[in-house]
């Protein structure tokens, strides 16, 4: 009876641990099934979010790309039907910067100024906007020319937002602001370049009036310190 009553123990205990074992490998089973399957929904969300990521990335290139037609005839007589306007658009600002260097030049010198080179500088720069101006009327005029002459007209805006900021005793950060705000408004609106050269135009163009004040006006309280 003893040895009947082991054995059926025995067996009761064996399966018992053959029932755990199974269970055990069941769920371990299972464990992986969800694992694989958490992984996979995973890498799934984060292709979706690369791919919005990309999406919205060509989305703000294709912004700054000039638009074309694919037919050449339509995109010449595009450029063609634009050109007179653009030309008078960027006589009209060559004209307008004119003055207002002819005013800073003024203002400069009625405050008691004497230095020559802000004349000078500016004289050179007036000298430059009357020679595009001329171009733009007497010369064969193209889409090429024209972005040519408005890139440069670009650069003499640069030029005179610097010898502004160059002050020989600015008086504080916010000395050739207006100026500065004022030909960032002009390269956005009247002059013809693209979008690239008129975003980097507003960006740089107070970022140098920021940074040449800063440095000047700190050079001179270093200067007043001492």
């Amino acid at each position: 009876m003893d040895e009947e009553n082991s054995k059926r123990k025995t067996s009761v205990k064996e399966a018992w641990e053959e029932s755990y074992n199974q269970k055990s490998k069941e769920l371990k089973i299972e464990e992986k099934k969800l694992s694989g399957k958490y992984d996979f929904d995973f890498s799934q969300a984060s292709l979706k979010q690369t791919l919005k990521f990309t999406d919205s990335v060509k989305r703000l290139i294709n912004i700054f790309r000039s638009k074309r037609f694919s037919d050449k005839t339509l995109e010449n007589l595009y450029r063609r039907y634009f050109l007179k306007v653009d030309q008078s658009s960027q006589s009209n600002m060559q004209l307008l910067s004119i003055v207002v260097c002819l005013l800073l030049i003024v203002l400069f010198y009625v405050n008691g100024m004497i230095s020559p080179i802000r004349g000078i500088v500016l004289g050179i720069v007036i000298l430059l906007f009357v020679i595009l101006e001329i171009l733009l009327y007497y010369i064969q005029l193209d889409y090429l020319t024209l972005q040519i002459i408005s890139h440069v007209a670009v650069l003499l805006l640069f030029v005179v937002v610097c010898i502004e900021t160059l002050d020989p005793k600015p008086r504080d950060v916010s000395d050739g602001l207006w100026i500065t705000v004022f030909f960032v408004y002009m390269i956005y609106s009247g002059i013809p370049v693209g979008m690239t050269v008129a975003v980097l135009s507003g960006i740089l163009l107070p970022a140098i009036q920021l940074s040449v004040s800063v440095h000047l006006t700190n050079h001179q309280l270093d200067n007043t310190d001492r």
